[in-house]
């Protein structure tokens, strides 16, 4: 995650806080997660595609099967996991509900 999140941040023009304030995290979170002093709870792969996203004003959003179920947290729960979509609007939620 250290060169990662640097190389995506970087390539997208941001700043560590540009990238904390879209994450909805602080600023010392970036620098640690870049020094790798602290992982991502999101996981790595979700903050690295969260970011681009964010970046170009896009909000996450879930797949079709989600949409069907109606949102059900039951369903969510057993779904995200294996579907991209879901985990990055999961991610999402997460983050702007702090």
């Amino acid at each position: 995650m250290t060169n990662r999140l640097r190389t995506v941040r970087e390539k997208l023009g941001l700043s560590q806080e540009a990238a904390a304030r879209l994450l909805n995290v602080s600023l010392q979170s970036v620098n640690r997660w870049e020094r790798g002093k602290f992982e991502p709870t999101t996981g790595n792969d979700t903050v690295l595609a969260l970011l681009p996203l964010l970046a170009a004003g896009q909000v996450p959003k879930p797949c079709a099967t989600a949409k069907r179920e109606g949102f059900d947290i039951a369903f969510l729960a057993r779904h995200v996991r294996g579907c991209p979509d879901c985990r990055l609007a999961v991610a999402y939620l997460t983050s702007v509900a702090k």
